[in-house]
């Protein structure tokens, strides 16, 4: 009877043993009991925003400015105007000499009449020779050959008809007329030799302010941003896109203001586009989330106690990531 007392004994001290030593083994989601959630802790909520990207830079405020420019390079003949002399609409700036335009006209057309008196030579002496011709194959032979002729030439007139008619369309335009009322803002001097797309005149409108950028942007990626705006004292003022103002060649982009703003010439303004990507996801401030063996985990904030949670993430930006699973709308982490 005693034996089976102690035996009892042993083997309830066993069992109570056992089950002391047995604790609740961490899920996925609930990794490890981190820090209270003092008054003092900062938290985030789980919130539903719109994704974007958000492009910042300065540009200056400058009145409306074009470059008068011809499509052919040479030499200016004359200016007709100072810096910083007003004129109006229509009046002569500027005119190039023509000399080198009328020399390459003349080539053109010496070109196309040594063409034709060459054909015409070589088709008189073929009809010569036909009328000599005593059997059918020669005549045959000159025949051919008469027909060759006129068809090569056939093949070659065309293109140097354009080329006389596009150097007799460049003469008589190497004018630069005023294309609005405003300021001479750059000028070039008598003698200047200019290559193509240079221009001897740029003009001015003091009554028209552009916003000027750096870095072009084409008009299919600017209706790439679903918003465009130019922050001036504090105010947002939308900005327009004219694809006739811009200037690839200069890496630049100008911007109008769709109204107007109290500014002076000179001022840098900044320029904010914002393309939204996504509309309606979850997301956190990235400070929020942490990074660790190629996984992200956050503190999620749970009655009086963070913990630590394994999350799932997408998208980012400068300021926030996206959520795609491991919290819902409205959960609170802890934020550093």
């Amino acid at each position: 009877m005693r034996r089976r007392k102690i035996l009892a004994l042993c083997l309830l001290c066993f069992s109570c043993f056992a089950c002391c030593g047995k604790q609740k083994s961490p899920g996925k989601e609930e990794i490890l009991l981190r820090k209270p959630a003092g008054t003092n802790a900062k938290t985030e909520r789980v919130t539903r925003r719109d994704f974007y990207e958000l492009l910042t830079k300065e540009g200056e405020y400058t009145p409306y400015t074009k470059e008068l420019t011809l499509p052919d390079g040479g030499r200016i003949s004359h200016v007709y105007v100072r810096l910083g002399e007003r004129v109006q609409k229509g009046d002569l700036l500027a005119e190039m000499d023509e000399s080198s335009l009328k020399n390459a006209e003349q080539m053109a057309v010496n070109a196309y009449n040594n063409l034709k008196n060459q054909k015409n030579n070589t088709v008189s002496e073929y009809e010569k020779a036909l009328k000599k011709a005593k059997t059918l194959e020669e005549r045959q032979w000159y025949q051919l050959l008469l027909s060759q002729e006129e068809e090569m030439f056939a093949q070659k007139e065309p293109e140097l008809l354009r080329r006389v008619q596009a150097a007799k369309g460049k003469l008589g335009k190497n004018t630069v007329l005023a294309e609005f009322d405003g300021y001479v803002s750059a000028t070039r001097k008598d003698g200047d030799q200019l290559y193509a797309g240079e221009a001897p005149v740029a003009l001015s409108d003091t009554r028209r302010g552009i916003v000027v950028m750096d870095g072009y942007l084409s008009e299919k990626d600017f209706k790439k941003y679903t918003s465009a705006v130019a922050i001036v004292s504090g105010k947002e003022i939308p900005v327009l896109y004219d694809p006739e103002l811009q200037q690839k060649e200069k890496s630049t982009t100008i911007f109008t203001l769709s109204e107007s703003c109290d500014c002076s010439f000179g001022d840098f303004i900044m320029i904010c586009l914002k393309k939204t990507t996504k509309e309606g996801v979850l997301t956190l401030p990235k400070a929020a989330v942490t990074r660790e063996n190629g996984k992200c985990y956050v503190l999620l904030a749970k009655e009086d106690q963070f913990i630590r949670k394994e999350v799932t993430v997408g998208a980012t930006n400068n300021f926030y990531v996206e959520i795609r699973d491991g919290l819902s709308e409205g959960d609170e982490v802890y934020a550093n």
